[in-house]
């Protein structure tokens, strides 16, 4: 016997009105989990801040996932006194991989903040040719040594 489209339908939506307060968690825990990234950077960047080395900015961003449906996140942006950009920018929680991804572009560069493992902390990954990304800890010491290497480009 088959369901008329109206039924399928109906099934569907509940289904999916079911399951919108779990993710309506999960999105929330997301962008708190971001902010809470930013504001570990910006404590370890304070020094610098002061000294007017650098400057750190936040501007919403849009983003648009399945089942987190469309929602605002923070991006943030560090500004050398030379006005040249590092920022970072969250691509979504849904990601291969990951349980979230943040890209920081640095120069040229796109290196990924990705959330991996049982206790999801911060990785660092970056794509070299094919394959899987080289991975490598994400922590104050290697944070502010990918920006060391940034300066001394410029």
């Amino acid at each position: 016997m088959k369901h008329s489209l109206k039924d399928i339908l109906s099934t569907k939506k509940k289904q999916l009105d079911d399951q919108e307060p779990k993710w309506r968690q999960k999105r929330q825990e997301w962008v708190h989990d971001v902010g809470q990234l930013y504001d570990d950077i910006e404590a370890w960047l304070t020094d610098l801040i002061k000294d007017g080395y650098i400057s750190v900015s936040r501007d919403q961003a849009t983003l648009s996932e399945e089942w987190l449906g469309v929602y605002k996140i923070e991006k943030l942006k560090i500004i050398f006194f030379n006005n040249q950009e590092v920022t970072l920018t969250p691509k979504g929680l849904h990601v291969i991989g990951a349980e979230g991804r943040i890209d920081m572009t640095i120069g040229s560069r796109v290196i990924m903040i990705v959330r991996v493992g049982d206790d999801l902390g911060w990785t660092f990954a970056e794509r070299e040719g094919r394959g899987k990304p080289k991975r490598w800890e994400f922590n104050e010491n290697t944070f502010k040594e990918l920006l060391a290497e940034y300066a001394e480009e410029f």
